[in-house]
């Protein structure tokens, strides 16, 4: 049975709305999944013993969102969203550079005593947010792959 212009056009149009809602929820999924194995101790390698209050975890928000007119999974640390704002998110994603020399460096409290430590090294990357859009994007087909994003406040880093 042979359809109008019209009726062809709307149908187009419809499919083309349905594609987009496909793959945003698609999307959505993607940026969870990267949010939860983002938080994981073993793969964001948050084991330190001096993890406090888990601000940093907090922070890790994956969201659907559109880049450049273009639908976009994003993955960040460091911002509003989740918990409060975590400055340091990219010192811990990068790391730090050596010092030049060994400094004194304030740790906290303990017992109503403040603890300052030397310093001798930098921090070294843990790349918590790159390695998880890394494994995500194997996941997805390769046409879909520069959907998947990372951001730190700042700044993209993949």
């Amino acid at each position: 049975m042979p359809i109008t212009f019209e009726e062809f056009e709307r149908n187009m149009h419809e499919a083309g709305s349905r594609l987009i809602q496909n793959l945003r929820k698609e999307l959505i999924k993607s940026a969870l999944r990267m949010e939860g194995r983002s938080k994981q101790k073993a793969f964001s390698q948050f084991n330190n013993s001096r993890v406090r209050g888990g601000r940093l975890r907090q922070s890790i928000a994956g969201t659907f969102g559109y880049h450049k007119g273009s639908p976009t999974a994003f993955l960040q640390a460091g911002s509003q969203m989740g918990g409060g704002n975590v400055f340091y998110a990219r010192f811990i994603e990068f790391g730090t550079p050596d010092p030049p020399k060994p400094r004194l460096v304030y740790f906290g409290k303990e017992d109503g005593k403040k603890i300052f430590r030397w310093v001798k090294r930098g921090i070294r990357p843990r790349l918590f947010l790159g390695r998880s859009v890394a494994a995500e994007q194997k996941i997805f087909p390769p046409d879909l792959r520069e959907a998947v994003t990372a951001a730190l406040v700042g700044g993209r880093i993949a």
